[in-house]
C-alpha cells in the first residue's frame, strides 16, 4: 500500500519562489566557473579540462579530475592489520610507467569501505569501518597525504555498502552508516547524516532502521534518493532540512518493474535521477523536476513526481539479461555510465539537456558495449554490491574498478558514444610497465587498465573474523549479493 500523506508540511522541488530561483541560477555559474581551467597532466584523457565536477553518486572509488588522483580503499589488511588505500596518477600511462604513487596507511585496524573527494579543498573523505565499535571518518590532504580522523556519530559504523557524496554548493557531505556493537538507541544507529567539512563535525543522524546499497545528492538542496534491498522497489528519501523525515518516492515504473534498484546518480542541471538495478538491463529514469513533499514531519512523507506519474521511463541498455546497477552522471555532458553486475557490459545513457515537465521514452537514448579481458588475460567482471562507478567530468572520463579490486578501469566516453563497437578490442599483446602481464594497459580504443596493488608477502592473508561475521544478517539477498 502506497502511503499518502494528507496532513503535514509540503514543499516542492524544482520550482523555488524569486530568490531562491536567483541563488539557484547563480549555484549553476559558480559549479560551472569554480573550477574552469583546471588542466590535466599529458597522458590522463587527451582534451583539455573543462570543470571538475564531485560525483553524485555514492562509490567505492573517488576521482579527482584536476588533480588526477584516484583514491581506491583496499580490501585487505597489511602485516599491521591496518586498513590502506591505493593512491593512483590518472596521468601516468600505465603502459609507459607505473601510475601507483603510494598506497596509505590509515593507521586503524578498520577496512576503508569507500570513499569520495572535495576537490575544491583537496580533501579525500574515507570511511573506516573496525566492526567492532563505533567507526571514523578519514579526511586526507590531497596535498601531504596527512590524515585526520573524526568519529561517526555514536553507535554508527560504514557497513559493506555505505557510501558518502559531497555538497560542494555547501561545503558538506552526506555519509550513509548502519548500527556498530556499541549502538545503544533504542531506534538502531543505522541512517544518514551530513558533515559539515568547515566545522569538522556531523550533524544529526535520520534513521532509515534499513541498510542503505546506494545514494545520489542533488547539491543545490540536499535531496537524496537511496536504495535498500529491505525497502524493495520503494525509494528512501531521507529529508535532511527541516523537520528531518524520512520519506519515500514510488515511482510505477520501478515497482512494476521490480528489479531491485541499486545504484544512484543524478544530473544536477535538470533534477534527472538514474537508477541502476541489479535484476535488469533496464536503467530507471525518473524526472524529479517539480517534486513535492507531502507530509513533511509525518510518518506518511512522500515525494511525488510532478507531471503525470509515473514521470519516468524504463530505459533498455540492450545488453542482453545481465542486471546493470552501477551508475555515474556526468551534468557537463548529460550522459550517464552504467555498469554491470560482476559482469564486463557497459552502456553510455543521453538524458535530456535541460528540465522537463514531462520525461518521455524519446527522450532517453543510448549505446552499449564491453570491456575488454584485462591485462591477465581474464574476463573483466565490474564491482557488485558496492558498486565503484566514477565520472572524471575535466575529460569526460568514465572510471569502474573490478570485482576482485585488481584494477581500475578508464573508459573514454566520447569515443564509447561514437564507436561502442571498438570499446571492446582486445588488448594487445605486450605488458603493462608495473605488472608482468601477457598483455598491455591501453587497447588503443579508449579503454586503458590502472593495476592495484593485491595482496603481498607481508600483507595479512585473511581478514580478522569480526569484518566477516553477520555484516548483512537481517538480509539473505543482500548477504548473496555480497562476495566478501
Amino acid at each position: 500500500m502506497v502511503p499518502m500523506a494528507t496532513s503535514g508540511i509540503k514543499r516542492t522541488i524544482g520550482e523555488p519562489n524569486i530568490t531562491s530561483r536567483a541563488l539557484g541560477a547563480l549555484c549553476l555559474v559558480v559549479l560551472a566557473l569554480m573550477w574552469a581551467g583546471c588542466n590535466g597532466s599529458s597522458g590522463g584523457g587527451g582534451a583539455p579540462a573543462v570543470s571538475a565536477v564531485p560525483a553524485t553518486n555514492s562509490s567505492v572509488i573517488a576521482i579527482d579530475c584536476k588533480r588526477q588522483r584516484a583514491y581506491v580503499p583496499l580490501d585487505f589488511l597489511n602485516e599491521n592489520l591496518h586498513g590502506q588505500v591505493a593512491v593512483l596518477d590518472l596521468s601516468v600511462d600505465p603502459d609507459k610507467g607505473d601510475p601507483l604513487v603510494t598506497v596509505i596507511d590509515i593507521g586503524l585496524v578498520a577496512l576503508p569501505r569507500a570513499a569520495a573527494v572535495d576537490i575544491k579543498s583537496g580533501t579525500v573523505l574515507v570511511l573506516a569501518d573496525n566492526a567492532v565499535t563505533t567507526g571514523t571518518l578519514l579526511l586526507i590532504n590531497e596535498a601531504d597525504l596527512s590524515i585526520s580522523q573524526v568519529s561517526f556519530p555514536t553507535g554508527s559504523r560504514p557497513g559493506p555498502t555505505s557510501g558518502v557524496v559531497v555538497n560542494p554548493d555547501n561545503n558538506t557531505a552526506l555519509i550513509s552508516m548502519n548500527d556498530a556493537p556499541d549502538c545503544s538507541n533504542s531506534a538502531g544507529c543505522t541512517g544518514e547524516a551530513l558533515f559539515d567539512l568547515g566545522t569538522g563535525t556531523f550533524g544529526p543522524l535520520l534513521i532509515t532502521s534499513v541498510d542503505v546499497n546506494a545514494f545520489g545528492l542533488l547539491p543545490k538542496t540536499d535531496l537524496t534518493i537511496s536504495t535498500s534491498d529491505l525497502a524493495a522497489f520503494l525509494l528512501l528519501v531521507p529529508h535532511l532540512g527541516d523537520p528531518p523525515t524520512l520519506c519515500l518516492l514510488v515511482d510505477q515504473n520501478v515497482v512494476n518493474l521490480d528489479a531491485d534498484p541499486d545504484g544512484v546518480g543524478v544530473d544536477p542541471t535538470t533534477d534527472i535521477w538514474v537508477v541502476g538495478n541489479f535484476e535488469s538491463p533496464q536503467v530507471s529514469v525518473i524526472n524529479l523536476n517539480r517534486s513535492t513533499f507531502n507530509g513533511l514531519g509525518t510518518d506518511a512523507c512522500s515525494l511525488d513526481e510532478g507531471g503525470t506519474q509515473p514521470n519516468s521511463v524504463n530505459h533498455d541498455t540492450q545488453v542482453g539479461s545481465i542486471g546493470m546497477p552501477g551508475v555515474g552522471v556526468n551534468p557537463l555532458t548529460h550522459k550517464a555510465l552504467i555498469t554491470a553486475d560482476s559482469s564486463n557490459e557497459i552502456a553510455l545513457l543521453s538524458l535530456p539537456t535541460g528540465k522537463v515537465k514531462q520525461l518521455k521514452d524519446s527522450q532517453v537514448k543510448s549505446v552499449h558495449s564491453s570491456i575488454p579481458s584485462d591485462p591477465l588475460g581474464l574476463p573483466f567482471q565490474a564491482a557488485e554490491f558496492p558498486y565503484g562507478t566514477d565520472i572524471d567530468t575535466c575529460h569526460n572520463l568514465g572510471y569502474v574498478i573490478d570485482d576482485f579490486r585488481t584494477f581500475v578501469v578508464q573508459i573514454n566516453l566520447a569515443k564509447l558514444q561514437k564507436n561502442p563497437q571498438t570499446i571492446a578490442t582486445a588488448l594487445p599483446a605486450g605488458s603493462c610497465a608495473s605488472l608482468a602481464t601477457t598483455s598491455s594497459c591501453d587497447n588503443g580504443h579508449g579503454v586503458k587498465f590502472f593495476p592495484l596493488p593485491t595482496v603481498s608477502g607481508g600483507a595479512a592473508t585473511s581478514l580478522p573474523p569480526q569484518f566477516t561475521a553477520g555484516s548483512k544478517a537481517g538480509s539473505a539477498k543482500a548477504a548473496a549479493k555480497i562476495r566478501r
